[in-house]
């Protein structure tokens, strides 16, 4: 029974030491911090209309943060999320010969940055976070690679918030 006790004692201690804790509640963000604005993006790739999805993907990401507020105004905000995407491809992978599915990879490069405003501090940088995702549709619609892109960009924003905000 104690080597259980002991068990479930380390256990939790190894938790705490390691830095377990739900994004967005890190003590390592400034402890007043309580607006964050999504700003500017710098698109290296060819497709002209990745700032949208990836800026729209962040914010609704982060709205959901319980101690940050997504604002629209840089004066209104404690932390500023910028960045560059360095690469956004749409490959086809597999098609039917009907064309009744077929399947995309989107392969997103991001490079992020979290500053503190105020202090004018850079808080967390991560120059290369990779993301790709199979879609699939079985629709002959050119347009659903648009549509799928969108569904997959929570996955994305988590994703790369995840990467850049892991050392909290």
């Amino acid at each position: 029974m104690n080597f259980c006790k002991v068990s479930i004692l380390l256990c939790s201690l190894f938790c705490f030491a390691c830095g377990y804790h739900y994004v967005g509640r890190a003590r390592s963000l400034p402890s007043d911090a309580r607006t964050v604005l999504v700003g500017n993006f710098i698109n290296h790739s060819l497709r002209v209309d990745a700032i949208p999805f990836v800026r729209q993907a962040l914010q609704e990401e982060m709205d959901g943060w319980p101690r940050l507020t997504v604002v629209s105004e840089r004066q209104q905000a404690h932390l500023v999320l910028e960045g560059e995407i360095l690469d956004f491809q749409v490959t086809p992978v597999h098609m039917t010969y009907s064309l009744e599915k077929r399947s995309f990879q989107v392969r997103t490069t991001l490079a992020l940055r979290l500053i503190d405003r105020q202090r004018n501090e850079l808080i967390a940088e991560n120059r290369r976070i990779v993301f790709h995702q199979v879609c699939e549709s079985k629709v002959s619609d050119l347009l659903f690679v648009d549509d799928e892109i969108r569904k997959m960009a929570r996955s994305l924003a988590q994703f790369a918030l995840d990467a850049l905000l892991e050392r909290f």
